[in-house]
């Protein structure tokens, strides 16, 4: 499991923080700040970082043991979770460590040369927190760093540290924090923001092809699974009192979740399509990040195998298309779109139409249409934002069992990435259910093979156990079904 979070943080990239209100009057960037991430607000208001250890006195955040009262507030103990079980607190160090040494070596880039440290500028936006100053240092070899800390998620402490913990602060409402640099992580959209800007990317963090050729993992992120696998510094019961509806708010976390993440999908898509359009001198088109990577990454050795009978097209085929296409990668979208073709509501019906265009447009050519790509990126997350605020945040565990069960069973296992969008949903709506051992059985299916000889970069035996996954996900439904009619 520690491998695993070590190998999840490693999936931190991006550029230095920016100052996103430059030039506004104070007064309107104080306005704006209940919408900025924590490093935002470092750069717009100039407010300093004090580092983890001003949070770690025992009688604040740095207790050995959990508070064991009702108290829904804090645990007491998060600031010792977070230096000795969290992998965001080796966010720094991972990147003197060898993966990240042999991902510069094959970048053809060494300390001694100066783009080595431009590029490691681009990692620390993601990986690190620096201390004592507002936003990085545009030199990484000066200053004091800490990884992933406490204020790149709550934010800049310097305005709240002394207060927050007072009844008068704590009465205040999110807005107000937030005009002191505290980052309202209650909100479910909120927090899913928080994460997605490292772990998907936004105008100033991303990775691309080049670094994960050079060995960065790809970001494949899903909130709730995320949630789920950290040494959790908060507690459960204020996460229920927050939410809409507290049964499900493990629903509506994964919800926030997959519209935040699809937004973040899409228009990362969109910058880099009008970069390549505009004649960016760095732009790169297509950009592979952005395809399905098992486009290339798939078995060659057996002419059975799952992607090979699949053939290039962007849905299962009974034979082989010869036109070699490169599809849109589905892992952020195709449970939105499955919600919204189960959906009632017009708004769905047009985000997913628009969806489609643009998964076509994307298969249509070797070489997408950038002008187009770019359009149809941009139309297609105005009509997702629109369907998403015009329904309800809450995700209503029956909806999502029946839509579910819609589907059409070769669509939910089209891909890989379709089949584990499927087994992560089903896993969220069972949660706490006493299922955990079919869950698993799905889940078992879907693991990429393990050697220890070599590391395997796709599904290999997917194709081979494709039929069962289905059968699996199926049955699965069906006995949630009869729950539900029972």
């Amino acid at each position: 499991m520690k491998r695993r979070f070590l190998f999840m943080m490693i999936a931190l990239a991006g550029l230095a923080a920016f100052s996103a209100s430059e030039g506004q009057d104070p007064a309107d960037r104080a306005a704006g700040l209940k919408t900025l991430l924590p490093w935002e607000v470092a750069a717009s208001q100039g407010y300093r970082n004090l580092g983890a250890r001003r949070c770690a006195s025992s009688g604040c955040h740095g207790s050995v043991r959990p508070d064991a009262t009702n108290d829904d507030r804090m645990r007491r103990d998060e600031y010792l979770v977070w230096l000795e079980e969290d992998p965001h607190q080796r966010g720094h160090a991972v990147l003197n460590g060898e993966r990240s040494l042999s991902m510069f070596r094959n970048l053809g880039l060494s300390p001694d040369d100066e783009q080595y440290w431009l590029v490691m500028q681009k990692c620390v936006a993601c990986h690190a927190m620096p201390v004592g100053q507002a936003v990085a240092d545009a030199d990484c070899r000066q200053g004091t760093w800490e990884g992933v800390s406490c204020e790149m998620c709550h934010g800049p402490a310097e305005k709240w540290l002394k207060t927050h913990y007072r009844t008068d602060f704590i009465s205040l409402t999110a807005e107000k924090k937030a005009r002191q640099g505290l980052f309202n992580t209650n909100d479910a959209h909120q927090r899913a923001r928080l994460c997605v800007a490292c772990h998907v990317g936004d105008e100033q963090r991303q990775v691309n092809h080049d670094w994960i050729a050079a060995g960065h993992p790809a970001l494949k992120f899903e909130l709730t699974a995320y949630l789920a696998m950290m040494p959790g510094h908060w507690k459960d019961s204020r996460d229920r009192k927050n939410a809409r509806s507290p049964k499900d708010h493990k629903l509506e976390l994964w919800l926030a979740g997959q519209q935040v993440a699809a937004d973040a999908s899409l228009s990362q898509l969109a910058r880099r399509a009008t970069a390549a359009a505009e004649g960016h001198v760095d732009a790169v088109w297509p950009e592979f990040a952005d395809v399905d990577c098992y486009s290339c990454h798939h078995d060659l050795g057996s002419p059975l195998s799952w992607r090979q009978v699949r053939g290039f097209g962007v849905d299962p085929q009974p034979a082989p298309i010869r036109q070699v296409t490169l599809p849109a990668s589905e892992w952020y979208l195709f449970m939105p779109a499955r919600l919204a073709a189960g959906s009632d509501d017009e708004a769905g019906q047009d985000f997913q139409e628009e969806w489609q265009k643009l998964r076509r447009a994307m298969a249509a050519k070797i070489i997408p249409e950038n002008e187009e790509i770019a359009r149809l990126a941009r139309s297609t997350r105005e009509k997702l934002d629109k369907w998403f605020s015009q329904r309800p945040l809450v995700a209503d565990r029956q909806e999502m069992i029946a839509i579910m069960e819609s589907s059409d069973g070769e669509q939910l296992v089209g891909n890989w990435d379709r089949a584990v969008q499927a087994y992560l949903a089903l896993r969220v709506i069972t949660e706490e259910s006493g299922k955990e051992k079919a869950l698993k059985q799905i889940r078992d299916l879907l693991a990429f093979p393990v050697s220890t000889e070599r590391r395997f970069d796709s599904p290999k035996k997917f194709g081979s156990v494709v039929k069962q996954v289905l059968e699996e996900i199926l049955d699965f439904q069906k006995k949630l079904n009869e729950e539900r009619e029972n």
